[in-house]
């Protein structure tokens, strides 16, 4: 009967061992899962920022562009009019 209670006792202390370590688990998971909810978020916001600056890049090199096409009709222009001063 003692032997039954000391065993009883041991698998007591086994379980509520375990079930720590269960709860102690669970927490990681759930600290684990907010975690993963905070870098999903942060990665949503990335990839919003790189496409905003996608587009303002696109939109920078249509101005470089364009600006560089006007210099080059001014360029033609002035080279014209120099022509017509040397002559």
């Amino acid at each position: 009967c003692e032997d039954i209670k000391k065993i009883l006792k041991h698998l007591q202390e086994q379980k509520d061992s375990q079930c720590l370590h269960v709860e102690e688990y669970q927490n990681l998971v759930k600290d684990l899962r907010m975690e993963l909810e905070v870098v999903s978020e942060q990665k949503k916001n990335i990839m919003k920022d790189m496409m905003k600056l996608e587009l303002d890049l696109h939109r920078l090199r249509e101005e470089t562009s364009a600006h560089i096409e006007r210099k080059d009709k001014d360029i033609a222009i002035l080279q014209c009019r120099l022509q017509e001063l040397q002559l």
